[in-house]
């Protein structure tokens, strides 16, 4: 009875094993199809590195203009804004630390 058993279970086995190798052998991507997905994908991911580089000088740009306007025009202003954001931006960097945290406990 047992031997019975033993091989029932190995001839599902080699069945269970025989569509295991037929499903992993039919791919239906090339190397090649995957070379050029991946080459699409790098050249997409470069577009929107610049994008966002190019974004990023701007900003830049405009707040050292907004900065150095403030400092012509105004010393004082200009050392209010320097002291208000010393005490702004590690709120700002606690507040996305917090944030991210949270959010990787989701993404998981």
């Amino acid at each position: 009875m047992k031997r019975r058993d033993d091989q029932e279970k190995i001839l599902k086995l080699k069945h269970d094993w025989e569509q295991v190798d037929k499903l992993g052998g039919n791919s239906s991507i090339s190397v090649l199809e995957i070379k050029n997905q991946l080459k699409v994908h790098e050249a997409k991911q470069a577009k929107k590195f610049y994008k966002e580089l190019t974004l990023f000088l701007f900003t830049a740009v405009c707040i050292l203009s907004a900065i150095i306007m403030s400092f012509v025009q105004s010393p004082v202003l200009f050392i209010a804004i320097q002291i208000g954001s010393i005490f702004f931006a590690p709120l700002v960097l606690f507040v996305l630390l917090k944030r991210s945290k949270q959010e990787g406990m989701f993404s998981k």
